[in-house]
């Protein structure tokens, strides 16, 4: 089980979004531009929410050709703009449903936390990922992805834009604290303490996309 360490904000429009997409530098940070990757999440539960209940988000990730298993905690920490969450993880040989799960750590907190009962869709989220390896000379700090974000639930859909800043191994707190406040100081953004699994659940209740 790791922490996942982010910041997360929603970009107000789509000319703050081309003007992200051409940074190279956040001083005194460098950015590296990756591939673009097409992102596929879906997530699922049990007909009565006992994973949400218990705190937890189920998800399939496809991404680049591989899968990967998740299970991150809902109620994390939210520190200003840093979020911190628990979450399990376990690549898989394909996009498997969540009973095919090969036996691993994921697998075995899902059935617990399901109570045995079947996992069924709630959504999907669809993401085409703009990423950037933050630098600061031979150190990997985070990993910054610029989104465009597709939620589909039947044959409703809308629409956002989204910008992550995950740190890495190598990066700390202050470098994160660093960042938001570059950005901040410079693009119409929003502070976003909802997930995006948290955005997508208000939406399919209640039709609308959080603030």
């Amino acid at each position: 089980m790791g922490i996942e360490i982010e910041a997360k904000f929603t970009i107000a429009d789509e000319g703050a979004f081309e003007r992200l997409l051409a940074l190279d530098r956040l001083p005194p940070y460098d950015l590296r531009a990756l591939p673009i990757v097409a992102v596929v999440d879906r997530y699922y539960d049990t007909d009565g929410y006992d994973l949400l209940h218990a705190g937890y988000a189920c998800r399939l990730r496809q991404e680049d050709g591989s899968a990967l298993a998740s299970l991150k905690e809902m109620m994390g920490v939210v520190d200003g703009n840093v979020h911190r969450r628990r979450e399990v993880e376990m690549p898989l040989p394909a996009p498997l449903e969540p009973d095919d799960w090969p036996d691993g750590p994921a697998r075995e907190l899902a059935r617990a936390l399901s109570r045995g009962q079947p996992l069924q869709p709630l959504f999907e989220l669809r993401q085409m990922r703009a990423r950037r390896q933050v630098e600061q000379g031979e150190r990997i700090v985070a990993l910054l992805s610029l989104d465009r974000v597709a939620l589909l639930v039947g044959s409703r859909q809308t629409n956002w834009l989204e910008i992550e800043i995950e740190l890495s191994k190598e990066g700390t707190e202050d470098d994160l604290r660093s960042l938001c406040a570059c950005l901040l100081a410079h693009f119409p953004l929003q502070a976003q303490p909802q997930s995006k699994f948290e955005r997508a659940l208000r939406w399919r209740a209640e039709g609308m996309i959080a603030p």
